[in-house]
């Protein structure tokens, strides 16, 4: 019976052993993920248009202390979302970009990461109004608005020459001929711009005719 006794006695120390060793690692445990996360901001967010379309944009991370560009990203393509893991008591600037929107850049504090950590924030990139900046050889600047239909008559790898086309037009009469940088590669010496594809395909018709060039066609930019 004592036998029987001291090995129920050793059963009942082991298990209260392991509870508490087991206990002893938990709390272990938590307090290093405590202890991470006070070194660690996780920051939530979505990228939207300001119509609450989800964008697919850029995310670049800069440490504002050494200038360094720590982290570049993207958000979700189909819901706009993102999550980064940012070191607390640093200062960063979070630039978005996306092709067609004006860039957002915004510098955070120690104080305003906290305050971002906090919820589901969401930026919102607006429409870049003005697509293409250009500057000729008088440094004047040639600006062409969003979403119009050009009637482009020749197309070139260098400024120069494009600027040189776009003269002759202007010697011509046509008043409104300037030079179009779409694809940021080659430099397109445009007629005349329209609001709608019905107004350039009837002046298309009837510059072809007027120019002699069969050639011309329309770039909706």
């Amino acid at each position: 019976m004592k036998i029987l006794f001291n090995i129920f006695l050793t059963f009942i120390i082991c298990i209260t052993s392991f509870q508490i060793n087991n206990s002893i690692l938990c709390n272990n445990y938590n307090k290093y993920l405590n202890s991470y996360s006070r070194e660690l901001l996780l920051l939530k967010g979505t990228i939207t248009d300001e119509f609450a379309n989800p964008l697919e944009a850029q995310i670049i991370i800069s440490d504002n202390n050494t200038n360094e560009i720590l982290m570049v990203t993207y958000s979700d393509p189909t819901t706009g979302t993102f999550s980064l893991s940012l070191i607390r008591n640093n200062n960063y600037t979070i630039t978005i970009k996306k092709e067609g929107y004006y860039i957002y850049s915004q510098n955070y504090d120690f104080n305003s990461l906290i305050n971002l950590s906090k919820g589901n924030n969401t930026i919102i990139l607006k429409k870049d109004e003005v697509k293409n900046i250009l500057k000729d050889s008088n440094n004047k600047v040639i600006t062409t608005p969003r979403d119009y239909y050009y009637i482009i008559g020749a197309s070139f790898i260098t400024l120069s020459k494009a600027e040189e086309v776009k003269n002759q037009l202007l010697e011509q009469g046509f008043n409104e001929a300037m030079i179009i940088n779409s694809d940021r590669k080659r430099y397109r010496v445009a007629y005349k711009s329209f609001p709608t594809k019905e107004e350039a395909l009837k002046e298309l018709e009837r510059l072809k005719k007027e120019t002699n060039k069969s050639d011309l066609w329309i770039l909706n930019y």
